[in-house]
């Protein structure tokens, strides 16, 4: 799979960049699927869905770019 290319404040990342950067980004994802990942209460849960909401998002654009 090519890596998607990305640039923070204008300087390029390089493939092992992006590729960490997916990396993690699907790591966090799995860890907001844990029960009550950022607390049990409404905040917390409130939390969980504005996280995965826009991981979702950033993640649909990098796959959508290779």
């Amino acid at each position: 799979m090519k890596e998607p290319e990305m640039t923070i404040e204008g300087q390029r990342l390089s493939e092992g960049e992006v590729m960490t950067l997916r990396v993690a980004l699907a790591s966090f994802v799995l860890e907001l699927q844990q029960k009550d990942a950022l607390g049990a209460d409404e905040h917390g849960r409130g939390m969980v869905a504005g996280y995965t909401k826009c991981a979702q998002s950033v993640a649909a654009k990098m796959w959508r770019s290779t």
